[in-house]
């Protein structure tokens, strides 16, 4: 088989491979679910990438073996015995690596992901949406900029992508077209085809498995429209009809918009799919003390607790966490070069502070 040209044949969008893999064992449908997205993203959609992407974890395998798992033709059962035949175990556990490799090149040059209090709201706030059987599975949360919404769905979904969960940051300016485009890519559609077939794709390839996770959703509101909102009207009708689960992430400024827009009846519904606008999860608007000692001790800053106060005040500044983030990481590269352990003195330095007495 000519494996140059294998990427052009082998179809990896979701839909696809969940019903070739619908018949697979529950742990090797998850997992292949999943090893069809890494390829598609990771890999330039080319089976000879992940040969040798395996290879490199120790891995001997080939072509073959990929292709058959890909298009739903290893996890059969055996007509004699009806056992399953090609292991499993051996699947999972080369998929464990490559997903373990994922992750590390994903961070790669970013700072460290610390799981901090307000990540743990966010991840069971969208848990608990997710839950099957769930009346209303619309879910608002509410958050300043730099209050931790756009870090903490990046790593919800990183550790929830086997197809089902895909983050969306909502297009700079309210059209349809772009919005359409990045969720039907997200789910493996090419980005070239014509509109209607992507808004088709994305039905087909949503179910009530999925969550979608709308990020700066305000910027999705159209102030001229009234009650002509598409892209929100989009949302409603493709949870509707799949029973999905939806995410909306908004500042608090948009808030005032969904009021009025109740008042007014073209925001009724969408409001009561998220069983009212109390039911949202409303971030606190400054980092919490024990989110700001956990990433300061992420970062091996002595002193974290006496020095309580002067991080609070970092994380209060423009920017908010970000600003503490970005101090910890110069200050961080600082005392390595020093050969010290991360100080209040170093972080001082970095900010262009006079050393406190």
């Amino acid at each position: 088989m000519n494996t140059s040209t294998d990427h052009l044949q082998l179809k990896l969008d979701d839909k696809t491979i969940e019903t070739k893999t619908e018949n697979y064992p529950d742990d090797a449908r998850e997992a292949a679910r999943w090893l069809a997205a890494y390829c598609r993203e990771k890999c330039n959609r080319q089976i000879s990438i992940l040969v040798a992407k395996a290879k490199k974890l120790k891995f001997e395998t080939d072509y073959s073996y990929w292709h058959k798992i890909l298009t739903g033709k290893y996890f059969c059962s055996d007509p004699k015995t009806g056992k399953t035949i090609g292991s499993v175990q051996n699947f999972l556990q080369v998929v464990e690596e490559l997903r373990k490799i994922e992750r590390i090149e994903w961070r790669a040059g970013r700072p460290p992901f610390i799981e901090t209090g307000t990540y743990h709201l966010i991840a069971d706030f969208i848990d608990k949406k997710r839950q099957p059987g769930r009346v209303n599975k619309f879910g608002g949360i509410v958050g300043v900029t730099g209050s931790q919404k756009t870090a903490s769905f990046k790593q919800y979904r990183m550790l929830n992508n086997h197809g089902k969960v895909v983050l969306v940051d909502s297009p700079e300016k309210p059209r349809m077209a772009p919005f359409i485009t990045d969720l039907a890519v997200a789910y493996g559609e090419a980005a070239s085809q014509c509109g209607e077939k992507k808004r088709s794709y994305i039905t087909q390839a949503v179910n009530e498995t999925k969550c979608i996770i709308v990020d700066n959703v305000q910027r999705l509101y159209r102030e001229e429209s009234g009650a002509d909102q598409p892209i929100f009207s989009f949302l409603q009708k493709l949870q509707d009809d799949t029973d999905c689960t939806i995410i909306l992430s908004y500042t608090p400024d948009f808030v005032r918009k969904l009021n009025e827009g109740l008042s007014r009846g073209y925001f009724e519904q969408f409001v009561g799919r998220m069983g009212g606008l109390k039911k949202s999860l409303v971030l606190p608007e400054f980092a919490p003390r024990d989110d700001i000692l956990a990433i300061a001790e992420a970062y091996q800053f002595a002193d974290a607790k006496k020095h309580i106060k002067y991080l609070e005040s970092i994380s209060r500044e423009p920017g908010r966490i970000r600003a503490l983030f970005d101090d910890l990481q110069d200050a961080k590269s600082l005392a390595e070069s020093d050969k010290q352990p991360l100080s209040v003195e170093h972080l001082r330095m970095v900010r262009g502070e006079e050393e406190s007495a």
